[in-house]
């Protein structure tokens, strides 16, 4: 015990385990076979997790505990675990600059029998190191064949940033003979629906609710868990906040949120601006349905029709009569849902109802679906597909503000569409079927968009009182003003009002 003591607290660790702020509320969660921090940059998440994985490594007492089933007949193997980083030139420099100066034991503990070690590098790549203890870790990447991933059964995995979710399930099925555990610290850089979920879902949208989870801002770390300064101060953050080039940068960067602030498609798409309440009358009935005098426009992408492949989605959109307003009232994605062409046109007319509509619009490649349309009696328009105006309008029309979608259930999972689709994900792997059934609704109402795009967007009216978009910090300090809640109230009363009105309440 003392020697444990002097290794935690001495050389070979530089800052002392008990200096992390979460560190005992992290080692003490092994019941939880999943654990995830997600996290602001540069704030020891990887440090947690690398000291973590050494002291379990040397801690031959702990494994009959931590694993039951393996020492059950007294036949366990010897025990070994997979430590993944994005690419192998990662893997060398955090061996040299991380693991060595810092958290592997050192001086009179690089040979001892429990604590010492030895790494094998083999052309210029770290392979492992093995402890004397008995516990090899091995070191891969995201980047290797998945083929490469498939064989041997491990006692646990740690992923340092975000992992493909293409890898995941390969990765999981290597832990399920040990009852292993899995292990992910990481700043949400790529945008993946199974990281948010897992992150920030609620309810049955959350994913993994038993794993331990933390989610970290850089104004979390202001101190020690012992109370003493950490290198982090309110001065130092606000400096960061106001190097940031958007305020997407400042929520992944500074506060550890899910988002994705460089290459989407659909960058006009902001959720503060873009995602809002559905207007209530003044004795609190919730509006559903389009405003008299308002038309309505909708659209289908008929998916793939597969359970597990693109679902079918669709969407209905009201237009103001001077079509300087575009709402999303109503709209759903079949997720889960093996559908036919008649099963899809079901759904949308079930849904649709008694509303009238100016225009509705499918993909033409689905042709069974028009065949059946047609033989129904249900005259639809085939969809203008041209990506690059149908994106250029979704845009113009998202930054101007003149199109807002309204919350529910299944308008959430347009706006993750909107949030995470990159430029460059293919098409055949994107994420995109409500958002391809918005873009036909949008491009089925008689906007002259030549004309709105002619100078790249709708001209806004800018306020004087706003402070620079530029500066992240007041952007910030704005945003949590009276001055703007009372703003905000009044948007929101007067557009209350706009549909009061138009609904003769």
């Amino acid at each position: 015990m003392e020697e444990r003591l002097k290794l935690k607290e001495g050389l070979p660790f530089k800052y002392g385990f008990k200096k992390y702020k979460w560190q005992s509320d992290y080692c003490n969660s092994k019941r939880n076979r999943h654990r995830f921090i997600c996290a602001a940059n540069q704030i020891g998440k990887s440090t947690i997790q690398i000291c973590d994985r050494i002291d379990i490594a040397t801690s031959p007492d702990l494994w009959p505990k931590l694993w039951p089933r393996q020492f059950k007949y007294g036949t366990a193997a010897k025990p070994f675990s997979w430590y993944l980083y994005p690419n192998q030139d990662t893997v060398m420099s955090e061996f040299v600059e991380k693991w060595v100066p810092y958290y592997l034991p050192r001086g009179e503990f690089k040979n001892h029998p429990v604590f010492g070690w030895k790494e094998q590098i083999t052309n210029k790549m770290l392979k492992h190191i093995t402890f004397n203890s008995g516990w090899r870790i091995y070191f891969k990447t995201y980047g290797q064949n998945v083929q490469d991933l498939q064989s041997g059964t491990v006692w646990a995995i740690d992923c340092d940033e975000e992992l493909p979710e293409d890898l995941l399930s390969e990765l999981e099925a290597r832990l399920f003979a040990t009852d292993g555990y899995f292990s992910m610290a990481f700043t949400a850089t790529l945008g993946q629906e199974v990281w948010r979920q897992t992150i920030e879902g609620e309810g049955d949208e959350e994913l993994y609710p038993d794993a331990w989870k933390r989610q970290i801002s850089m104004l979390d770390c202001l101190k020690y868990k012992d109370g003493t300064q950490t290198p982090w101060t309110k001065e130092r953050i606000d400096q960061i906040i106001r190097s940031c080039k958007s305020s997407n940068e400042v929520k992944r960067r500074v506060y550890g949120r899910f988002v994705v602030d460089s290459g989407l498609r659909y960058p006009g798409f902001e959720r503060e601006k873009n995602y809002v309440d559905r207007p209530e009358s003044k004795d609190g009935k919730t509006y559903t349905g389009p405003p008299n005098g308002w038309s309505v426009y909708s659209a289908i992408d008929v998916g793939s029709g597969g359970k597990n492949n693109h679902p079918a989605a669709y969407v209905f959109v009201a237009a103001s009569p001077n079509l300087d307003k575009l709402r999303v009232f109503k709209g759903k994605r079949l997720d889960g849902i093996e559908t036919t062409a008649g099963d899809i046109l079901k759904y949308y007319t079930t849904d649709k109802g008694r509303i009238q509509v100016a225009a509705q619009a499918y993909d033409s490649a689905a042709k069974d679906f028009g065949t059946i349309a047609m033989r129904m009696g249900f005259g639809f328009n085939k969809a203008k597909k041209d990506h690059a105006i149908g994106e250029l309008a979704l845009n113009t029309a998202f930054k101007s503000g003149m199109l807002k979608i309204y919350k529910d259930e299944e308008s959430l999972k347009l706006v993750r569409e909107l949030e995470t689709l990159l430029l460059s994900t293919p098409k055949n792997k994107s994420k995109d079927d409500f958002i391809d059934a918005l873009r036909y609704a949008i491009m089925e109402i008689p906007i002259d968009w030549d004309k709105v795009l002619e100078g790249g967007e709708i001209e806004i009216k800018k306020e004087s009182n706003l402070p620079d978009p530029k500066d992240r910090r007041a952007m910030y300090d704005y945003w949590d003003s009276e001055e703007y809640r009372k703003e905000s109230e009044d948007e929101i009363e007067n557009e209350l009002s706009f549909w009061g009105n138009l609904y003769g309440s």
